[in-house]
């Protein structure tokens, strides 16, 4: 069994299935709640940053081009 200190030092957000939503929408796969209390707020796994707004707002930052939702750079270098 592993310690806690190493349990809490293995645990990332990214992965944890409480952080994404019960959902077939494919922005689940790049996306998580980086804040369980505020489900407002998505993170991209690719790059890192936060946006408020929910998934539709998430996916046009991977989308790019909408408003002023900005381009993921590492999302253009998956397609």
């Amino acid at each position: 069994m592993a310690s806690p200190v190493s349990a809490a030092a293995d645990y990332d957000p990214k992965t944890d299935p409480a952080r994404k939503a019960k959902s077939n929408d494919p922005g689940w796969k790049y996306g998580y709640w980086p804040d369980l209390q505020n489900k407002d707020k998505v993170a991209c796994i690719l790059c890192g940053k936060e946006f408020s707004g929910g998934i539709k707002r998430f996916k046009q930052h991977l989308a790019g081009g909408f408003g002023d939702a900005k381009l993921c750079e590492h999302w253009s270098e998956m397609r």
